[in-house]
């Protein structure tokens, strides 16, 4: 078996020129092959390259087009970010999807003329295989739009996964009841034994607060001591303070414990080590500049999948922006989703949800409206829920 990165390769150029009005099909000698071996490939409404090129290369301009790519079997177990080497010539709309398991959000083809660029979608929770890579344009582009390369490489920042790592994931019900429960019974009890306040450290006037209402040094807006493979993880707040991001980031740990207990094995956060948790918890922030935060997180580190908006259940992860006010900058939110308050139409008008915020004087149940100034921006809600496999 050759070392990472493998490569699904067709070209390492996009300069030829294309060759109009020639349908695909199902090809007799197979333009891709991985480690050397030919993939079964399918296609409708996309060209070829010119005969007697040196390589081949996938292009389209028609809407619903689409191309599958069959992957043999003997892929290593892992977690994989898939990329692909697009060339967009006019903004034009793709996805993609594996096995059926949507990789990303549509990526958007606003790239200047004859530019190449590597688009990353997933990462995806890979077993042997044989897997099924399938694109689809999705809108109308007066110029073609070329895939010419597809990578799968181990997921940035972590290991990949050994051949049993596949049964370390909860499924994503029996993660949700667990996430439920704490919302709904564990912390309404803890609230009245003295509750959790909400309260935000702003660097700005940390000097003119009182030494005794400052939260300790390293604290992440949690309630109490985290502790993770023996070492003290994150501190809480000796006053149970905390805020949302934090609190979120809490209720995904504690359900994780619970998970683990439930199962009689060891507490671990499925592959992840101290540090590489300490790197999530930073992407779950939205400190790597990831306006995703939660809602891109949970994928990005092989925990859980993405979930559209409007699919969103109850125990899913949600971060949300708001749309600006006058003058003001928008903000966001970190929550656990409970429901879409719908109006006419059956249109959402509120989102419900669960986290600490200064409305509720801390932790509690609050609607939101969708829409207007400081309304939520629905295109801008971020959904994730932890488990495996999806089922959305």
């Amino acid at each position: 078996m050759k070392s990472f990165p493998r490569f699904l390769t067709a070209a390492s150029t996009l300069l030829l020129l294309h060759a109009p009005g020639r349908s695909l099909g199902p090809l007799g000698a197979p333009p891709y092959t991985f480690e050397g071996k030919a993939l079964v490939v399918r296609s409708h409404g996309w060209l070829k390259e010119r005969k007697g090129s040196s390589w081949k290369a996938f292009s389209c301009n028609r809407p619903a087009a689409w191309a599958e790519l069959r992957l043999p079997q003997g892929i290593r177990p892992g977690i994989y970010a898939v990329r692909l080497l697009l060339r967009a010539g006019t903004p034009c709309r793709t996805r993609w999807s594996l096995d059926g398991i949507p990789l990303a959000r549509e990526f958007d083809g606003h790239r200047a003329s004859r530019e190449a660029a590597w688009y990353e979608g997933g990462p995806l929770r890979l077993g042997k295989g044989p897997h099924t890579l399938k694109f689809v344009l999705t809108s109308r582009c007066s110029q073609e739009i070329r895939l010419a390369q597809v990578r799968l490489e181990p997921a940035p920042g972590k290991r990949p996964c050994p051949a049993g790592a596949f049964s370390g994931l909860p499924s994503p019900r029996e993660f949700s009841a667990l996430v439920e429960n704490l919302v709904h019974n564990v912390y309404p009890k803890e609230a009245k034994k003295g509750g959790h306040p909400y309260f935000w450290p702003n660097p700005k006037k940390r000097k003119k607060t009182p030494p005794e209402e400052r939260p300790p040094a390293g604290w992440a807006g949690n309630t109490r001591d985290l502790y993770y493979q023996g070492k003290l993880f994150s501190p809480g707040d000796p006053k149970g303070r905390c805020y949302c991001c934090g609190l979120t980031f809490e209720v995904l740990f504690r359900a994780w414990k619970a998970w683990c207990k439930k199962k009689k094995r060891p507490f671990q956060v499925d592959h992840l080590d101290f540090d590489q948790l300490k790197a999530f918890r930073a992407h779950f922030f939205g400190s790597n500049g990831d306006l995703k935060c939660a809602g891109g997180a949970i994928p990005a580190w092989g925990l859980g999948f993405a979930v559209p908006p409007m699919k969103a259940r109850p125990g899913d992860f949600v971060q949300f922006w708001r749309l600006p006010k006058k003058g003001r900058r928008p903000s966001g939110h970190s929550v656990i989703f409970l429901g879409w308050v719908k109006g006419r139409g059956r249109r959402p008008k509120a989102l419900r949800y669960w986290s600490t915020q200064g409305a509720t004087k801390g932790i509690g149940v609050r609607e939101e409206k969708v829409g207007g100034p400081g309304g939520v921006d629905l295109s801008r809600v971020f959904a994730a829920r932890v488990g495996w496999p999806p089922d959305i």
